[in-house]
């Protein structure tokens, strides 16, 4: 486990925060997705001064990269490359689909169910994948136009849990009897679960290379959330 600053500037809702472990040592939120940039530092300079704990201290930095906004996610990758060049830390990057499975996993006590995360890419558009309750992708990750034939061989089995932005749209296709709709989203604690998971593996990103995730290459093999 690690001490590791999360930076989530991916979707509307935008957040920074410190984690010692699984211990939350502060978290700044901010609501205005067009004033992500200004929020990002200020929030981060805050964290520092209110723990008294120096970036240096910092094992890794962990940014959500995507997919989202295409703006958000350059500046949250900007930012924490920025940083990991200046300190010489760790870059941890996650995926916001990923975090988005664990927070809906997790408020559903792990039920069987199957969870499809969410996020609207405008028209009939959405950016989605299908997860088991165990965090394994059953449903490569994709932009895909939503119809009810998409969904079909997850809810003619069990049911479906749609979270997110696209959730409602993408609810409009399917039966009612076969669905779930959580319309909460996820929190910094969501992402540092991801985040010190990937730091126990060691499980770190090229700085120089790392670049956000617009979903335009999907996952060619099924994974589990690391």
């Amino acid at each position: 486990m690690a001490l590791i600053l999360t930076i989530d500037t991916a979707l509307e809702r935008g957040s920074v925060g410190l984690f010692n472990n699984a211990d939350s040592l502060g978290t700044f939120v901010n609501d205005s997705q067009k004033d992500h940039a200004g929020f990002v530092q200020s929030a981060i300079d805050q964290l520092v001064k209110d723990n008294n704990t120096p970036l240096e201290m910092i094992d890794a930095i962990a940014v959500v990269n995507g997919p989202g906004s295409y703006t958000g996610l350059r500046v949250g990758l900007a930012t924490a490359k920025g940083l990991c060049y200046a300190l010489e830390k760790k870059l941890i990057l996650l995926n916001t689909l990923d975090i988005m499975a664990i927070a809906s996993i997790a408020y559903h006590g792990e039920k069987d169910y199957y969870y499809a995360p969410m996020i609207d890419a405008r028209r009939e558009d959405v950016f989605t994948g299908v997860y088991n309750n165990q965090g394994k992708i059953v449903m490569e990750q994709a932009a895909l136009t939503l119809n009810k034939e998409i969904f079909l061989p997850f809810t003619s089995e069990k049911k479906l849990v749609l979270s997110g932005s696209g959730a409602i749209k993408a609810a409009k296709t399917l039966s009612e009897e076969d669905i779930i709709v959580w319309d909460s989203s996820y929190t910094p604690e969501d992402i540092n679960i991801l985040a010190q998971k990937k730091a126990a593996k060691e499980d770190y990103s090229d700085v120089a290379y790392s670049e956000p995730n617009y979903l335009k290459a999907f996952y060619t093999t099924a994974k589990t959330i690391q």
